[in-house]
C-alpha cells in the first residue's frame, strides 16, 4: 500500500494517515503499520494487536526523532512474549463465556 490515504489540513500542517506492509508473518498473512501524523508528529500502530510501533515527534533542536521503544522487523512482532508496545491486553475480545476469576470472586461481563 504506501500511500497517504486521508489527509487534511490544521494549523499545525497537514493531518492524515497512511498503511503501509511492515513485514510478512510467517503463515504468510502481513503485518501492516497504520500511520497516524499531524505537523511534525507520527505515531506507528501495528496491526498485530494494536501495538505501538513508533512515536516520531522534534526534539529541542527541532530534528525528528523516534521516542518509543521497538522491534526491527516484524519477525519480532510475530515471536513477541512480552508484549511490547501493546495498547490492548493480551485477552481483549477473548474472555470466555463472558466469565473470569479475579482473586476469590467470579466476575460475570454483560455478552
Amino acid at each position: 500500500m504506501g500511500s497517504n490515504l486521508n489527509t487534511t489540513s490544521h494549523a499545525g500542517g497537514p493531518a492524515g494517515f497512511r498503511v503501509y506492509e511492515l513485514g510478512r508473518l510467517k503463515t504468510g498473512g502481513s503485518i501492516e503499520i497504520i500511520e497516524l501524523y499531524a505537523g511534525h508528529m507520527r505515531i506507528g500502530l501495528c496491526s498485530l494487536g494494536a501495538r505501538i510501533v513508533y512515536v516520531d515527534t522534534p526534539d529541542r533542536r527541532a530534528e525528528l526523532n523516534t521516542i518509543s521503544l521497538r522491534y526491527p522487523s516484524a519477525e519480532n512482532y510475530e515471536s513477541d512474549r512480552l508484549y511490547l508496545g501493546a495498547t490492548v491486553g493480551r485477552v481483549a475480545n477473548r474472555i470466555a463465556s463472558g466469565q473470569c476469576d479475579l482473586g476469590d470472586h467470579t466476575l460475570s461481563l454483560t455478552k
